[in-house]
């Protein structure tokens, strides 16, 4: 693919983070120590868990328990905190160019 020089720049800067921003690729139990025994360690923990959805023969009930199943792996999903709306505080990217 051959592309013009803003072209490239645009799609080049699309992936270079503002200043202030931080890249964080794995963080918490996707660290690179220990990683495959913490995952499987989860994975462990989660089938523990294994918590089963009440079963009902109506329809309605069913489209609801097949809404909280895992489209991937079938497992039950699980709310693990609410949280309200104002409880995330959400701060504008920092400004640039300007002297604080």
């Amino acid at each position: 693919m051959t592309l013009n020089v803003e072209e490239f720049l645009r799609r080049f800067f699309l992936h270079v983070l503002p200043p202030g921003f931080v890249r964080i690729r794995h963080f918490g139990f996707l660290t690179n120590r220990n990683r495959k025994q913490r995952i499987q360690r989860c994975r462990e923990l989660l089938q523990a868990a294994g918590a089963t959805l009440p079963s009902s023969d109506s329809p309605a009930n069913a489209s609801a328990a097949s809404f909280w199943l895992c489209p991937l792996c079938g497992g039950q999903m699980v709310i693990v905190e609410r949280l309200a709306r104002g409880a995330i505080f959400q701060r504008p990217p920092p400004l640039t160019g300007v002297a604080a």
